[in-house]
């Protein structure tokens, strides 16, 4: 395959650009040089919001642009401004997080910054995610009760992450009615949802799809 027409390059980030450790390994790191000095523009494409690749902008010091949040943001690294951004308005994430409240979830809401609750990072292991506590620990906003915070501080939110910490079995049969423009609800039932517990769905909006993953509740994206 003749590379040389292709003009950029995106990587994700987890399970493809970092290895288990979570870095950049150096080879890795001379390759995506290697892109640069050809001329080729290298861009990160990533579920990760901004405040979780900032370390990874001082690595890869020609990196310019970040398609990030699941594709609800695209950001100049550069100019340190977002360039597009298509996000879930109050209105929708009021009911999600209502819902979410009366569960066993740890909420993540991710815009430039990562959002999440002080007492969800002890038992990040619970819910599946204990491979990101370290990061988590280091780059996220910390709040004492997030659906608080965010009645206090609302914004459209890029992307909403649900982790749960039980099996499709344990789950109680709750449905989250979303509803954008005048498009039909999807109701999201306990039939529908893995039987692992793990990372939940991320609501994004992006495109309208809905998407099951392997160690998801559900992805919804609008």
């Amino acid at each position: 395959m003749d590379m040389s027409k292709y003009k950029l390059i995106a990587f994700d980030m987890d399970g493809t650009l970092l290895n288990s450790e979570k870095r950049i390994s150096e080879q890795t790191l001379e390759a995506v040089n290697r892109a640069f000095d050809a001329g080729k523009e290298v861009i990160l494409s990533t579920g990760r919001c901004v405040a979780e690749l900032r370390e990874y902008f001082k690595r890869i010091p020609g990196l310019r642009y970040v398609v990030c949040s699941s594709g609800a943001i695209l950001y100049d690294v550069k100019e340190e401004k977002i360039l597009y951004s298509n996000a879930i308005s109050i209105e929708l994430a009021e009911k999600i997080l209502a819902e979410s409240k009366k569960e066993d979830l740890m909420v993540h809401l991710l815009a430039i910054e990562s959002i999440v609750q002080k007492k969800d990072i002890p038992q990040m292991e619970r819910f599946g995610m204990g491979v990101y506590r370290p990061m988590y620990e280091k780059v996220t906003t910390q709040v004492d009760d997030i659906y608080e915070y965010y009645k206090e501080h609302p914004f459209e939110v890029p992307k909403l992450n649900l982790y749960h910490a039980t099996t499709e079995r344990d789950l109680p049969d709750w449905i989250l009615f979303l509803r954008m423009q005048r498009r039909p609800l999807w109701n999201v039932r306990r039939q529908e949802l893995p039987k692992e517990p793990g990372c939940s769905g991320c609501v994004s909006t992006w495109v309208l799809n809905l998407k099951r993953r392997s160690r998801s509740v559900m992805q919804i994206t609008i």
